[in-house]
């Protein structure tokens, strides 16, 4: 099988495959076309349960090995895991700035992991205005606050949303 892989000896994943497609590559086009098709699937999965926040891009599972992008309203939060990711932080950005120009971009790739590829941690703005201490997002009609810099990985766990809906029939919110 023939494919478009980066390899890397420091990493403990030695090929990360981003196309089977020896003719497609990896530039700006390459992403706007995986962000677009990600997008649709989110865009039905947004309006079916009412989200303004989710994955939009989930690594191996959307044609970008090592690369999380969480939408949390007007921000997207990058994560990008693998030195192969790191290696085309531009044309993923330059991709993200087209597709999303209302979009602040804030980068959490600050996780330990990328150490282990042999990459400094990074944290901070990419794009945009700096985004709130506490953000507020809607999920399944609930009102949430998020920390984008200071939580854990892009700031929420967006993957437990069905937890939560599931947990709030049995919890009583009293606020004073």
């Amino acid at each position: 099988m023939v494919s478009t892989r980066r390899l890397f000896a420091a990493s403990q994943i030695r090929a990360r495959v981003w196309t089977f497609d020896p003719s497609e590559s990896i530039d700006i086009a390459f992403f706007s076309r995986r962000l677009q098709q990600a997008q649709k699937w989110r865009d039905w999965l947004a309006q079916k349960d009412g989200l303004d926040s989710y994955r939009l891009i989930g690594g191996e599972s959307d044609g970008l090995p090592g690369i999380t992008i969480d939408r949390f309203g007007n921000f997207l939060v990058l994560q990008l895991l693998s030195a192969g990711a790191e290696y085309q932080r531009a044309a993923l950005i330059s991709a993200l700035q087209t597709l999303y120009p209302e979009c602040a971009i804030y980068d959490r790739s600050d996780v330990a992991v990328r150490k282990k590829e042999g990459m400094e941690l990074t944290q901070g703005p990419v794009t945009g205005e700096l985004p709130p201490a506490l953000l507020p997002i809607e999920e399944h009609g609930m009102k949430l606050l998020v920390d984008i810099q200071h939580g854990h990985k892009t700031g929420y766990y967006l993957d437990q949303r069905d937890s939560r809906l599931a947990t709030r029939r049995y919890v009583e919110i009293n606020v004073c």
